[in-house]
């Protein structure tokens, strides 16, 4: 990690703190909601290198956990069975299992609990879902999981113990209790990006060549809640101007928060990166959906 200055037009220098992701390679900036108001320089520096020894920590357990699974039931062996097992059953979202699976299934499990014996896993689910409501963290934000988040992880925890079973290597296990759908919806977009970083990077992408394009793009995702893949498939043909939204539950939401809808965008597919030999855009189906068709797609509302 190493730190900038910033200065901002009213004559205030503002340190920003810049770190290399672990998983992508990639240079980040440290969110403002994380980054600490220091003063001077000797202050940004003993930040750095807290932050530093913290995350060293965090590399050194994981080096600690991937040896003990290795020397208990071999569990990066069995990462791989379900790796197999997962791709044929969710072929456009198996990559986000294995995470779940790693970053909180094995890791509550196996490194915090050392439980090698999965019969016995079925006895902590309780434990299980209390330590994600309370402490699980995401390893790329570092800030807490959604509930759709923990819902996957419990789906995962429960498509693990199945396959232990196809593999006899365990018992038929109970399922871990999902959590309940309301809460699913609990979570607004502050709790993704604060209000201020959105303002932060809507003033960088201004300073840009042709920032008002790039703008427009990173306003429609912030807006509409749309991943990046559906916003750069979609076309004029999903777009709707009627006020009505043909999906009834979500039409009484509107309406119980007395929202203004002046129309709708409805994505049945989303645009993978890269576009084929021909120059064409190739469709898949949506994240965690098996099909291209209506009743497989999600309605954006425009308000």
């Amino acid at each position: 990690m190493y730190f900038i200055k910033e200065k901002q037009a009213n004559g205030d220098v503002v340190y920003r703190f810049r770190y290399r992701d672990p998983l992508t390679r990639k240079l980040r900036r440290l969110p403002v909601a994380d980054t600490p108001h220091v003063k001077s320089d000797k202050e940004a520096k003993n930040f750095c290198l807290k932050w530093k020894l913290k995350h060293d920590a965090a590399k050194q357990r994981f080096k600690d956990r991937k040896a003990w699974e290795k020397d208990n039931l071999k569990f990066s062996e069995l990462g791989l069975a379900y790796e197999e097992f997962i791709k044929k059953r969710a072929p456009n979202s198996w990559d986000a299992q294995m995470n779940y699976l790693h970053h909180y299934v094995l890791c509550y499990f196996i490194t915090l609990r050392q439980i090698p014996n999965v019969n016995l896993w079925s006895d902590h689910f309780l434990e299980f879902r209390n330590w994600l409501e309370e402490h699980a963290k995401s390893a790329r934000t570092g800030r807490k999981i959604s509930y759709a988040s923990m819902n996957h992880c419990v789906t995962v925890l429960n498509n693990f113990l199945k396959l232990m079973f196809l593999k006899n290597l365990a018992s038929p296990s109970p399922k871990c209790d999902r959590f309940p759908d309301h809460l699913e919806g609990s979570r607004g977009v502050d709790d993704i990006i604060y209000k201020e970083e959105f303002e932060w990077v809507k003033s960088r992408l201004l300073e840009l060549d042709e920032g008002e394009l790039y703008n427009d793009f990173y306003h429609c995702l912030y807006k509409t809640g749309m991943r990046l893949s559906e916003l750069t498939g979609i076309s004029l043909y999903d777009f709707h101007g009627k006020k009505e939204i043909p999906k009834e539950a979500l039409q009484r939401e509107i309406e119980g928060h007395d929202l203004k809808v002046c129309g709708y965008i409805v994505l049945t597919s989303q645009a993978p990166e890269g576009r084929d030999i021909d120059g064409n855009v190739p469709r898949k189906p949506l994240k965690a959906r098996k099909k291209i068709d209506a009743k497989s797609g999600r309605i954006v509302p425009i308000f």
